[in-house]
């Protein structure tokens, strides 16, 4: 038997928060540098339990974030343990699985660097790549923050989580 690391319940917390905000119309997260990140689920789902022994639920293509089987892993109280995410930042866009138990960012589509910037020189491309996986974890660090500002708020118990739990209902009745 393997068990999760111990803090993995945040990762998936955070996964789970991401989710309800970006559903609810409050993705986008104030940045320090000015501006907002906004951040989407994409196609596709992992729910788990507490043990990497027990079964898996994955969901993907079209819209599984809205499916009647999501709505249902959410209501049972799985763990939303990777999702693919859409993060922006301005023009900037990534496309990358996050997983929520070891907070490691899988399958990672950077923004598209304009040719003319960086013409065909490979050690220009390779920067760029470089430049976008630091970004991207930058923005992550920093939206994971808010999350754990928020979650170890004494306000997190009593007004965070009825919400989040009123969301799911609100999914069974849809």
């Amino acid at each position: 038997m393997k068990n999760l690391p111990e803090k993995a319940f945040l990762g998936e917390e955070f996964l789970t928060w991401l989710w309800y905000l970006s559903e609810t119309g409050r993705g986008e997260f104030p940045l320090k540098s000015g501006g907002y990140a906004g951040v989407s689920m994409e196609d596709f789902l992992l729910f788990g339990g507490d043990d990497r022994d027990e079964l898996e639920q994955t969901l993907r293509n079209g819209l599984p974030s809205r499916s009647p089987e999501a709505t249902t892993a959410l209501a049972e109280g799985k763990r939303l343990a990777r999702a693919r995410l859409t993060l922006a930042n301005g023009e900037r866009e990534w496309i990358l699985v996050l997983d929520g138990r070891t907070f490691d960012p899988l399958s990672v589509k950077c923004p598209e660097e304009d040719p003319e910037d960086i013409g065909d020189d490979p050690m220009a491309k390779d920067l760029a790549r470089m430049q976008g996986f630091t970004e991207l974890s930058e923005l992550l660090d920093e939206i994971f923050g808010q999350f754990l500002a928020k979650r170890l708020s004494p306000s997190f118990r009593d007004q965070e989580v009825p919400r989040i739990k009123a969301w799911i209902q609100k999914r069974r009745t849809l």
